[in-house]
């Protein structure tokens, strides 16, 4: 009997290893949405305006989706306030949305939509205020709607045409500054009169998405190495390196770490999250870097692999050590609210956003770390 009992729990911690695991690999990057791909589903959270709301023709103001929406094609624009490519295609986005408006066929079945990737709520107004946007924009500083579209650089223009069951597709995405007002609206035109899905030749842009890497990729035991030098010196000697949760086996993975015993001191048990983001803003870099914290969920320090600012110049020490003020000694328990007056580097807000976004998450890996038995 006692044979049975321990066999079954050994299938039960086995199952329950295979769960988390495969938790974690559903939140790896999902591939850039494309022509072809469905509506999406998600939920979106907002606080809209008994005008935006008349706009949209939404029944919530609060959350809605976008097959709520009443419009037979949908314009999104994923934006930040801090893109300069977005702050050139603003004044684009407010043309199409006049010439959408004084247009009687266009009016009723075309609706504009922004949402503001790595934005908050008052960053997203000052934007509108500041360019003038009239269409409704809708604040994402978590990113989970800038997720849900596979992490492109802003600006990311979308297409959606819904069908008379509520469903919808993506007619077009485009990735880049919009190269006029016109050929968008001929776009927009072509799908609103006629049965065509998905365009052939849709608006250009200044360029398509690329998830190729623009920061270095660094093999397991390239990273390992740089672990073990940095710890090196700070007199941390690493006996032990292994990879214990991978959310993605090129973005994000978690390494366990042991250091040898030092003058009575046991040996120390880290975790170490090497993490690669794609940025924000199609003027930057990248962003790669790691962190680790111990088995109480303390962050004890953040590194760059290779992090930009403004121009793509790298963070300097000094920018580096400021910045791990704001997190050393912190507990991966708490809500990172990134408020860019106090947390952003110099010209690298949006990277700073990202990295806290990140951070964020770390909560929700510790507990699955538990789980699975990498923490005792």
């Amino acid at each position: 009997m006692n044979k049975i009992f321990q066999f079954s729990i050994q299938i039960l911690t086995l199952l329950l290893i295979a769960f988390f695991f495969s938790s974690a690999k559903s939140q790896s990057v999902k591939p850039l949405l494309k022509p072809g791909d469905p509506l999406l589903s998600v939920e979106i959270k907002a606080n809209l305006t008994a005008a935006e709301k008349e706009y949209l023709g939404v029944k919530n103001a609060k959350k809605f989706r976008l097959s709520d929406i009443q419009a037979s094609v949908i314009v999104v624009e994923y934006f930040n306030k801090y893109c300069p490519h977005c702050q050139r295609q603003a004044p684009i986005m407010n043309d199409l949305y006049h010439a959408i408006q004084e247009d009687a066929t266009l009016k009723s079945k075309v609706k504009m939509l922004g949402i503001g990737s790595g934005n908050n709520a008052k960053q997203v107004e000052l934007f509108r205020q500041e360019k003038s946007i009239p269409f409704p924009l809708i604040p994402d500083d978590q990113f989970i709607l800038h997720d849900e579209v596979g992490r492109p650089k802003t600006p990311f223009t979308i297409l959606f045409k819904k069908t008379d069951t509520g469903t919808g597709i993506v007619s077009a995405a485009s990735l880049g500054v919009v190269v006029s007002k016109e050929k968008l609206l001929e776009d927009i035109r072509t799908l609103v009169a006629s049965d065509v899905l998905v365009l052939e030749e849709a608006t250009e842009a200044t360029e398509w998405a690329k998830h190729t890497a623009d920061a270095p990729q660094l093999s397991d035991d390239e990273f390992q190495k740089v672990v073990v030098d940095r710890l090196a010196v700070i007199g941390e000697k690493v006996i032990q390196f292994e990879r214990v949760l991978v959310l993605d086996p090129t973005f994000d993975i978690v390494y366990k770490i042991r250091t040898q015993e030092k003058g009575g001191v046991p040996p120390g048990v880290y975790f170490v999250r090497k993490v690669y983001r794609n940025t924000v803003c199609g003027n930057c870099h990248d962003a790669h870097f790691w962190y680790y914290f111990d088995a109480r969920g303390k962050i004890i320090n953040f590194y760059s692999i290779y992090l930009t600012k403004a121009y793509n110049k790298q963070w300097s020490e000094s920018e580096l050590n400021a910045f791990n003020k704001r997190i050393i000694g912190r507990s991966i328990q708490e809500k990172f609210v990134f408020n860019p007056k106090i947390d952003a580097v110099t010209a690298a807000t949006i990277t700073s956003s990202l990295i806290y976004d990140t951070l964020g998450e770390t909560k929700s890996l510790f507990a699955q770390l538990k789980k699975t038995g990498a923490i005792k």
